[in-house]
């Protein structure tokens, strides 16, 4: 079977972050988001076998909470991690409220910088297959 490669996902968000729109960069900070959650999802199913995530109601505090709470230091900063980046998207996806033209712009580094470890982490993780790999 083949899966959806979730770096597509990536790759996209650094094609519209490089986009001076408001939208695109909303947009960006979202894919990256769904990049790692998705990426950190695939691992705990496919990998660990962890079913428990398959399941969609209340999924992204269950996933990153599990990840907080493991023994493994790569998971839980991967957790602690996926925390930050999901309030990042959630503000991104559903925030209208905001009026400062500039706040998703100048958020958008420390997103990037956080996927950037967020991918460290699941490349680092035992029995973790090479293609998560994002340079």
């Amino acid at each position: 079977m083949t899966y959806f490669d979730w770096r597509d996902f990536f790759n996209l968000a650094e094609e519209l972050s490089n986009r001076n729109d408001e939208a695109c960069i909303r947009s960006a900070i979202s894919r990256y988001y769904y990049s790692a959650f998705c990426s950190a999802r695939y691992y705990l199913v496919e990998i660990k076998g962890e079913n428990q995530f398959l399941t969609r109601r209340g999924i992204h505090t269950k996933l990153y909470e599990y990840l907080k709470n493991s023994d493994d230091d790569n998971e839980a900063e991967l957790g602690e991690l996926l925390e930050i980046l999901f309030e990042k998207r959630n503000c991104a996806d559903y925030d209208w409220q905001n009026t400062n033209k500039d706040y998703f712009s100048k958020q958008l580094p420390f997103v990037q910088n956080e996927i950037k470890k967020a991918f460290l982490n699941i490349n680092a993780l035992k029995n973790n297959p090479s293609n998560f790999r994002i340079s």
